[in-house]
């Protein structure tokens, strides 16, 4: 994790068990594509940097920084001691909507596994959790698709010191 580059403006994303090898393929796809600092893994319950993860990434993974770490918590923690905002995206309407989201830098995004998102433990040491306001019916979007969104947003977001 303290090999990630971390310039003015940038963020970094954890993703909470992320198991399917296309799903990480196109988050890391999408995190080079929107200027991601780099992307923070669990050794465990998620998938891992395997050739499938390569493939669904058309190659972005080799120009992503990757960290692979035990514990996401203890990530989180270290985070916010370096001053990061942490961010966990949270598809319940309590969670603040992303578009009137006042962004702090140097940020950093959790996102949830397909199925469960954010696990709590980690939603309660997140700064603030948001959502992707949507005009249907659909519960949420696909985790993949749901990174294009925020990472999008956090690109173009103008900084806010603290």
């Amino acid at each position: 994790m303290d090999g990630l580059a971390m310039e003015p403006g940038t963020f970094v994303c954890l993703l909470d068990e992320v198991q399917d090898p296309q799903n990480l393929g196109a988050i890391i796809r999408n995190a080079v594509c929107f200027g991601c600092a780099g992307v923070i893994l669990p050794k465990w319950r998620s998938a891992g940097l395997t050739p499938a993860v390569m493939k669904a990434s058309s190659g972005a993974l080799a120009h992503c920084p990757v960290a692979e770490i035990s514990n996401l918590g203890v990530a989180i923690e270290r985070l916010k001691e370096k001053g990061f905002t942490v961010y966990g995206a949270d598809a319940s309407e309590s969670a603040r909507p992303l578009e009137g989201l006042a962004l702090r830098h140097p940020a950093a995004l959790v996102l949830g596994s397909e199925h469960d998102g954010i696990k709590p433990t980690l939603k309660k040491a997140c700064d603030e959790l948001v959502h992707i306001t949507q005009k249907s019916r659909i519960q949420s979007l696909n985790v993949a698709s749901a990174s294009a969104v925020f990472f999008h947003a956090f690109s173009r977001f103008d900084i806010i010191r603290r």
